[in-house]
């Protein structure tokens, strides 16, 4: 009685896992159903390339862009390797069949499909192709949707390449290939170094390239699509057919080539949406014109000296200064005026209208005795009241300022007296128009 129950015990676990074991055997046959036609593909492709190369000068004279077919009776009967064996027929009842043109002088085409049978959906078609590895392709049928020609276009495995299907009659559902012979030599996907007449698509990537961190040198011209074309760590560099923009996210330096220092740039018009800066000197050529206000932060005193006509400055309270003749002038000042004379007496002259301030200096090489005067234009405008000069120096100086109002060009006189002193005398006068 054990014994049957331990049976039937069996028999219900077997019974559990029947389905599982089904579906894996299934899964075995369609593996085995699609390796052994990817095996017959490669075994046809070899043998019509065979026999392309055996019958290139007579295809070259004959076959024209119109695809010429080449049955598998003609390839058996050229003797050029296919097994013995060979039916001609794939697992799905499908026959090769592959048909050659000439799409330019001296270069054939040969797609290869199979005809007739079941039509194989797109999922099993890739199997297929990735199975006969370099040679893999397909006629979809698009019941995956991801073709949405359908039959119309032949696909590379991968994307290796693309062929119109109109001309040769062909149905969805069959493996693909596609050669390529340039005068009676096979090409091959892989990437030509040089242009083979006819056939741009041996010169042309179908996928990314990785150039695995190696340098790309000596390229005469690059041209990028429109968009975000280079990107450079996390810089793009775009272009369309009207503007270019470098898009990043920090600085933009432009440096010298080894990155240690800054370098020129040379343009055309330039537009800043926000602000400009420039640590050194900006120049401009033509006229510089602001929307706004100009504000100069150069501080001058007038009457003083500056270094080269031209130059705007301000004073403490924003006055405006221009430097004249070597002298920072108030603006709307108009002038200014110096007159040096080794004596004890002096004149300038105010060569314009206006409201004049005259600033002078008396010296005296030697001490001089206390009781000495300064005059402009008869106003005592200083004293030396001790011995030498009230700041101690041992020598004789006088200062002063005289203001004056003319209706215009004035000679203005000054002079000295000193009560006691000898050596040289100069007098200094100094007048800025306000």
């Amino acid at each position: 009685m054990s014994e049957v129950l331990g049976a039937l015990f069996a028999l219900l676990v077997g019974m559990m896992y029947l389905p599982k074991i089904q579906s894996g055997i299934a899964t075995e046959r369609h593996v085995m159903t699609d390796v052994t036609t990817a095996q017959q593909q490669q075994q046809w492709v070899s043998a019509v390339s065979s026999y392309v190369s055996q019958n290139n000068a007579t295809l070259l004279s004959t076959v024209t862009t119109t695809p010429t077919p080449i049955s598998v009776a003609a390839v058996k009967a050229a003797n050029v390797g296919l097994p013995v064996g060979f039916t001609g027929t794939n697992p799905f009842n499908q026959t090769w069949a592959a048909a050659v043109t000439q799409p330019s002088a001296g270069n054939l085409q040969v797609l290869i499909y199979a005809i007739g049978g079941t039509r194989i959906n797109d999922q099993e078609l890739g199997s297929i192709a990735r199975a006969a590895m370099g040679v893999g392709g397909m006629i979809p049928t698009n019941n995956s949707g991801v073709y949405p020609g359908g039959a119309a276009t032949a696909y590379g495995a991968f994307g290796a390449w693309q062929i119109p299907t109109a001309s040769y009659g062909v149905a969805g559902g069959s493996p693909a290939s596609l050669l390529n012979f340039n005068k009676g030599t096979l090409t091959s996907n892989y990437l030509y170094r040089n242009a083979v007449p006819g056939q741009p698509q041996l010169n042309t990537m179908s996928t990314n390239l990785s150039m695995g961190g190696n340098t790309i040198t000596n390229a005469q011209q690059i041209q990028l699509a429109a968009g975000n074309g280079v990107q450079v760590g996390s810089t793009y560099y775009y272009g369309d057919g009207f503007n270019s923009a470098i898009r990043q996210n920090g600085t933009l330096y432009i440096q010298n080539q080894a990155g240690t220092a800054t370098a020129s740039l040379n343009a055309g018009n330039i537009t800043a949406n926000g602000d400009a800066y420039a640590t050194g000197a900006m120049q401009s050529g033509g006229r510089m014109t602001t929307g706004e206000y100009l504000q100069v932060n150069g501080y001058a005193s007038a009457g003083s000296w500056c270094p080269s006509n031209g130059l705007v400055g301000r004073d403490g309270t924003g006055l405006l200064l221009f430097c004249r003749s070597g002298v920072w002038t108030a603006a709307g000042g108009g002038g200014s005026a110096v007159a040096y004379c080794k004596s004890t007496s002096c004149g300038i002259t105010l060569p314009s209208g206006g409201t004049w301030d005259i600033s002078g200096v008396s010296y005296a090489q030697q001490a001089a005795w206390n009781g000495a005067a300064f005059w402009i234009n008869g106003a005592l405008v200083d004293t030396n009241v001790d011995w030498g000069d009230q700041e101690g120096t041992g020598y004789g100086v006088m200062t002063g300022t005289y203001q004056i109002t003319v209706g215009g060009p004035t000679y203005i006189p000054a002079w000295t007296s000193w009560s006691s002193a000898w050596g040289d005398y100069t007098i200094t006068l100094h007048a800025t128009k306000e």
